[in-house]
């Protein structure tokens, strides 16, 4: 049987007690493979992070004499209703670790691996032992937001989102033009010019303000002459 090998750091051990004769698991089915005999079928099982169990056909073909090994992603553990009735086949079950599945997140259990007993293979957007850690994107730099968004990240993703100014899916953001697309507040006495992601207003020639609010130079007159005008002292009447 396959015991332990420090170079792929794996041990798998097919007991006795978890052999069906005459029984096949199904629907975990990783690969088939053809095998002169049970022991490499086992070895083949062991090689295979993912396998923790196999079915090998009893009786060798009769064209090239070799035995169907089907390696398996589970044990009957759990999966009892997959455990069928197959009088050619012969099931063999590891000890798993991964029967419970300890790894959080969608992630793979792979049995026999790290002082543990298994190891997880996280899905994307987690890591941790159990990968029970979302990854924040927007922080490690993983992301592929454009540079004109804004990164959020989320369980296990992120999204992106332009900013103001830019319109896009979050991935691809392109400039709005907002004087064009008659978005700005500019004063109808102003001139718009688009900048990236804004825009500025500066009023006409012969008016001043800030842009959004613009006087024309004979208005502004007219209010300083009635300024000055209201600053005169009134002359009052004595009362006779």
């Amino acid at each position: 049987q396959p015991g332990r090998d420090h170079d792929q750091g794996r041990y798998l051990e097919f007991k006795s007690s978890k052999t069906f004769d005459s029984e096949r698991l199904k629907n975990h089915l990783i690969r088939e493979v053809e095998v002169r005999d049970r022991e490499f079928c086992g070895v083949l099982c062991y090689m295979e992070p993912n396998c923790v169990s196999y079915n090998l056909e009893k009786e060798p073909s009769a064209n090239n004499e070799m035995h169907t090994c089907e390696l398996n992603n589970s044990t009957h553990e759990g999966h009892e209703v997959d455990l069928v009735k197959s009088p050619s086949f012969v099931y063999q079950g590891a000890k798993s670790a991964c029967v419970r599945n300890p790894c959080k997140n969608n992630s793979t259990c792979q049995s026999g691996f790290t002082a543990k007993g298994f190891r997880c293979l996280c899905a994307d957007g987690f890591n941790g032992q159990i990968c029970d850690k979302d990854d924040d994107e927007c922080v490690v730099g993983e992301r592929t937001c454009s540079a004109d968004a804004l990164c959020t990240n989320t369980k296990g993703s992120y999204n992106c989102k332009c900013k103001p100014g830019y319109s896009g899916d979050g991935w691809s953001c392109m400039d709005i033009n907002e004087c064009t697309e008659r978005l700005s507040n500019c004063s109808t006495d102003a001139v718009c010019k688009n900048t990236k992601g804004a825009y500025n207003c500066s009023c006409k020639p012969g008016y001043s303000g800030d842009g959004q609010t613009c006087e024309g130079e004979f208005v502004r007159a007219q209010k300083t002459l009635k300024d000055i005008h209201d600053d005169q002292p009134k002359n009052i009447s004595e009362g006779l």
